[in-house]
Protein backbone atom coordinates (compact mmCIF):
# COMPACT_ATOMS: atom_id res chain seq x y z
CA UNK A 1 0.00 0.00 0.00
CA UNK A 2 1.53 3.59 -0.73
CA UNK A 3 3.16 5.21 2.42
CA UNK A 4 0.98 8.27 2.31
CA UNK A 5 -2.27 6.28 2.05
CA UNK A 6 -1.53 3.92 4.57
CA UNK A 7 -0.69 7.35 6.67
CA UNK A 8 -3.67 8.75 6.09
CA UNK A 9 -5.42 5.65 7.10
CA UNK A 10 -3.68 5.09 10.10
CA UNK A 11 -4.27 9.01 10.99
CA UNK A 12 -8.07 8.26 10.59
CA UNK A 13 -7.91 4.95 13.45
CA UNK A 14 -6.14 7.54 15.90
CA UNK A 15 -8.66 9.92 15.39
CA UNK A 16 -11.76 7.32 15.38
CA UNK A 17 -10.26 5.81 18.69
CA UNK A 18 -10.32 8.95 20.64
CA UNK A 19 -14.28 8.24 20.37
CA UNK A 20 -14.68 12.58 19.97
CA UNK A 21 -13.61 12.54 16.52
CA UNK A 22 -16.33 14.20 14.13
CA UNK A 23 -15.97 14.88 10.20
CA UNK A 24 -13.93 17.84 10.52
CA UNK A 25 -11.43 15.85 12.83
CA UNK A 26 -10.33 14.37 9.58
CA UNK A 27 -9.80 17.22 7.02
CA UNK A 28 -6.49 17.85 8.38
CA UNK A 29 -5.30 13.80 7.14
CA UNK A 30 -7.04 14.05 3.84
CA UNK A 31 -5.18 17.93 3.01
CA UNK A 32 -2.20 15.97 3.74
CA UNK A 33 -2.82 13.19 1.47
CA UNK A 34 -3.75 15.21 -1.00
CA UNK A 35 -0.66 17.17 -0.91
CA UNK A 36 1.58 14.40 -0.43
CA UNK A 37 -0.16 12.41 -3.81
CA UNK A 38 0.27 15.88 -5.75
CA UNK A 39 2.80 18.09 -4.55
CA UNK A 40 2.28 20.96 -7.04
CA UNK A 41 -1.59 21.20 -5.77
CA UNK A 42 -2.52 23.67 -2.57
CA UNK A 43 -5.44 23.11 -0.26
CA UNK A 44 -7.41 25.03 1.36
CA UNK A 45 -9.89 23.60 4.43
CA UNK A 46 -12.86 25.46 4.59
CA UNK A 47 -12.87 28.46 1.68
CA UNK A 48 -14.35 31.43 2.11
CA UNK A 49 -18.15 31.26 0.88
CA UNK A 50 -19.16 31.69 -2.23
CA UNK A 51 -22.57 32.69 -3.59
CA UNK A 52 -23.70 29.09 -4.33
CA UNK A 53 -21.94 27.37 -0.85
CA UNK A 54 -19.22 26.89 0.88
CA UNK A 55 -17.29 23.09 0.07
CA UNK A 56 -14.83 21.88 2.56
CA UNK A 57 -12.06 21.46 0.63
CA UNK A 58 -10.82 24.02 -2.37
CA UNK A 59 -8.45 22.37 -4.54
CA UNK A 60 -5.77 24.91 -6.14
CA UNK A 61 -3.29 25.30 -8.48
CA UNK A 62 -0.15 27.60 -8.11
CA UNK A 63 -2.02 30.36 -9.84
CA UNK A 64 -4.32 30.02 -6.72
CA UNK A 65 -6.99 29.08 -9.71
CA UNK A 66 -9.45 26.76 -8.20
CA UNK A 67 -9.29 23.37 -9.69
CA UNK A 68 -12.16 21.02 -8.14
CA UNK A 69 -14.04 20.84 -4.66
CA UNK A 70 -13.95 18.23 -1.93
CA UNK A 71 -17.37 17.91 0.38
CA UNK A 72 -16.44 15.56 3.43
CA UNK A 73 -18.94 14.21 5.38
CA UNK A 74 -18.28 12.04 8.16
CA UNK A 75 -16.92 8.68 8.62
CA UNK A 76 -20.17 6.34 8.32
CA UNK A 77 -22.47 8.76 6.95
CA UNK A 78 -24.72 7.13 3.72
CA UNK A 79 -23.20 9.00 0.85
CA UNK A 80 -26.16 7.69 -1.41
CA UNK A 81 -28.66 10.14 1.18
CA UNK A 82 -26.26 13.07 0.98
CA UNK A 83 -26.63 12.79 -2.64
CA UNK A 84 -30.31 13.33 -2.64
CA UNK A 85 -29.97 16.54 -0.17
CA UNK A 86 -30.51 20.23 -1.37
CA UNK A 87 -26.64 21.32 -0.77
CA UNK A 88 -25.54 18.76 -2.81
CA UNK A 89 -27.96 19.44 -5.83
CA UNK A 90 -26.56 22.87 -5.70
CA UNK A 91 -22.92 21.97 -5.69
CA UNK A 92 -22.91 19.59 -8.71
CA UNK A 93 -25.39 22.29 -10.84
CA UNK A 94 -22.09 24.62 -9.78
CA UNK A 95 -19.11 22.59 -9.52
CA UNK A 96 -17.65 21.16 -12.82
CA UNK A 97 -15.26 18.52 -10.58
CA UNK A 98 -16.14 17.84 -7.06
CA UNK A 99 -15.22 15.04 -4.99
CA UNK A 100 -18.02 13.69 -2.36
CA UNK A 101 -16.32 11.32 0.51
CA UNK A 102 -16.88 9.93 3.94
CA UNK A 103 -13.01 10.33 4.01
CA UNK A 104 -13.31 5.94 3.15
CA UNK A 105 -15.18 6.34 -0.23
CA UNK A 106 -14.16 8.83 -2.88
CA UNK A 107 -17.02 9.30 -5.00
CA UNK A 108 -15.45 11.47 -8.03
CA UNK A 109 -18.19 14.00 -10.05
CA UNK A 110 -17.76 15.64 -13.61
CA UNK A 111 -19.40 18.49 -15.36
CA UNK A 112 -22.85 18.65 -13.18
CA UNK A 113 -23.45 14.80 -13.81
CA UNK A 114 -25.39 13.20 -10.69
CA UNK A 115 -23.91 9.87 -10.84
CA UNK A 116 -19.95 9.24 -10.12
CA UNK A 117 -17.49 9.34 -12.35
CA UNK A 118 -15.24 7.15 -10.41
CA UNK A 119 -15.74 5.48 -7.10
CA UNK A 120 -12.75 3.94 -4.60
CA UNK A 121 -12.80 2.87 -1.27
CA UNK A 122 -9.87 2.96 0.01
CA UNK A 123 -11.36 1.36 3.81
CA UNK A 124 -14.35 -0.32 5.35
CA UNK A 125 -15.08 0.32 8.84
CA UNK A 126 -15.59 -3.05 11.06
CA UNK A 127 -18.59 -3.19 13.81
CA UNK A 128 -15.47 -2.51 16.57
CA UNK A 129 -14.69 0.77 14.98
CA UNK A 130 -11.86 -0.76 13.29
CA UNK A 131 -10.66 0.09 9.64
CA UNK A 132 -9.84 -2.68 7.57
CA UNK A 133 -8.02 -1.04 4.71
CA UNK A 134 -8.73 -2.49 0.65
CA UNK A 135 -4.95 -2.69 -0.46
CA UNK A 136 -6.15 -3.14 -3.99
CA UNK A 137 -7.78 0.17 -3.94
CA UNK A 138 -4.67 2.16 -4.02
CA UNK A 139 -3.68 2.35 -7.56
CA UNK A 140 -6.96 3.24 -8.23
CA UNK A 141 -7.19 6.22 -5.86
CA UNK A 142 -4.31 7.73 -7.20
CA UNK A 143 -5.24 7.49 -10.71
CA UNK A 144 -8.79 9.33 -9.33
CA UNK A 145 -6.41 12.21 -7.65
CA UNK A 146 -4.46 12.59 -10.66
CA UNK A 147 -7.84 12.91 -13.00
CA UNK A 148 -9.20 15.19 -10.48
CA UNK A 149 -6.14 17.30 -10.48
CA UNK A 150 -5.79 17.27 -14.27
CA UNK A 151 -9.55 17.93 -15.47
CA UNK A 152 -10.25 21.28 -17.14
CA UNK A 153 -13.54 22.31 -15.42
CA UNK A 154 -15.01 25.74 -15.78
CA UNK A 155 -14.28 27.83 -11.90
CA UNK A 156 -16.17 30.40 -9.76
CA UNK A 157 -14.00 32.26 -8.52
CA UNK A 158 -16.55 35.22 -7.55
CA UNK A 159 -20.41 36.33 -7.71
CA UNK A 160 -19.73 38.34 -10.96
CA UNK A 161 -17.91 34.90 -12.94
CA UNK A 162 -21.39 33.11 -11.21
CA UNK A 163 -23.46 35.81 -13.14
CA UNK A 164 -21.32 36.31 -16.23
CA UNK A 165 -22.25 31.89 -16.78
CA UNK A 166 -25.76 31.75 -15.42
CA UNK A 167 -26.35 34.53 -18.63
CA UNK A 168 -24.18 32.91 -21.16
CA UNK A 169 -26.59 30.07 -20.10
CA UNK A 170 -29.56 31.52 -20.43
CA UNK A 171 -28.17 33.13 -23.61
CA UNK A 172 -27.97 29.57 -24.83
CA UNK A 173 -31.34 28.79 -23.91
CA UNK A 174 -32.89 31.72 -25.52
CA UNK A 175 -30.95 30.05 -28.52
CA UNK A 176 -32.25 27.19 -28.26
CA UNK A 177 -35.95 28.21 -27.63
CA UNK A 178 -35.63 30.66 -30.96
CA UNK A 179 -35.13 28.04 -33.20
CA UNK A 180 -37.80 26.22 -32.19
CA UNK A 181 -40.61 28.27 -32.57
CA UNK A 182 -43.58 27.63 -33.86
CA UNK A 183 -43.25 29.22 -36.92
CA UNK A 184 -40.18 27.12 -37.97
CA UNK A 185 -41.43 23.68 -36.49
CA UNK A 186 -45.25 24.87 -37.79
CA UNK A 187 -44.72 26.83 -40.87
CA UNK A 188 -48.66 26.79 -41.04
CA UNK A 189 -48.93 28.26 -37.81
CA UNK A 190 -50.49 31.48 -36.74
CA UNK A 191 -49.08 33.68 -33.95
CA UNK A 192 -51.61 34.60 -31.68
Amino acid sequence: MNNSINQYLNKIQINLNTSVAKEHSHRAALQNLLICLQPTINVINEPKRIEWGSKDLVILDKQAVPLGYVEAKDIGVSLDKILKTDQLERYLDFSDNLILTDYLEFRWFVKHERQPKIIVRLANLDKSGNLQPKPQSTRDFENLIELFIHTQAITLRSPSDLAARMAKGNSNARCRFDSLSPRKIWPSARSI
